[in-house]
């Protein structure tokens, strides 16, 4: 059974298990609740960055957005997954799991290696994270890249859009998505857009089965 198995209100699967839901963390180490959570925060974060992708459209500019926030989400989880990778107390943990939570598990360290020349985290998710929420400054290879970009542009290109009805909030420079998105699309390819995605699904798995776990130990308990 997955977690949404539990679940007993079938439109928004909230109010999924019992009144004392919180009692799954009972007898685990703070170090495992700790990195539970962390996990657990960003299934959240990149499952809404995905629902808000499709609400948008794939090709519209908030999806662009919202795709190089998952991006950023996955490069943030880079940075704290490795501080629990020698705690004792998870490494234990993750031994009362079957095979197939654990390989979900593995797929997430090797991409997420922050240090590793072939993996996601040092070739794609921390140049993306850079380019999407670090503003180039007024010299180097960012800022010549930029204004290089920005140039090329066709001149029916270089357009803005007004929604009169939010008023300042309603206008979008739309040729500075086009200079940002090229920035993007300079890092990725095919292949690491689908290993991207391929990251998402072990994490995601990893967190289903995990808590699938904890639950039904909980409730084999109570």
């Amino acid at each position: 059974m997955t977690l949404s198995g539990y679940c007993g209100n079938k439109k928004d699967q909230v109010g999924c298990l019992t009144k004392d839901y919180g009692d799954f963390i009972s007898g685990l180490p703070d170090s495992v609740i700790r990195w539970i959570l962390v996990l657990c925060m960003a299934a959240n974060d990149i499952t809404l960055s995905t629902r808000l992708i499709r609400e948008h459209g794939e090709t519209s500019a908030e999806a662009a957005f919202f795709h190089r926030m998952v991006i950023s989400f996955l490069r943030e989880l880079a940075n704290s997954i490795h501080t629990y990778e020698n705690v004792v107390e998870v490494y234990d943990f993750l031994g009362r799991l079957d095979n197939e939570t654990q390989g979900h598990y593995n797929a997430l360290l090797a991409e997420l290696r922050s240090f590793d020349e072939a993996s996601l985290a040092k070739n794609v998710l921390k140049p993306i994270r850079d380019i999407s929420f670090h503003y180039p400054d007024g010299q180097g290879k960012d800022f010549i890249e930029c204004v290089a970009i920005f140039k090329a542009l066709d001149k029916k290109e270089v357009r803005f859009s007004a929604d009169e009805k939010l008023g300042p909030l309603g206008h979008r420079y739309l040729f500075a998505d086009l200079v940002s998105g090229q920035r993007v699309f300079e890092v990725l390819d095919t292949q690491k857009v689908d290993r991207i995605s391929r990251l998402v699904i072990s994490l995601m798995g990893f967190v289903d089965h995990t808590m699938d776990f904890l639950v039904t130990q909980h409730k084999k308990d109570s």
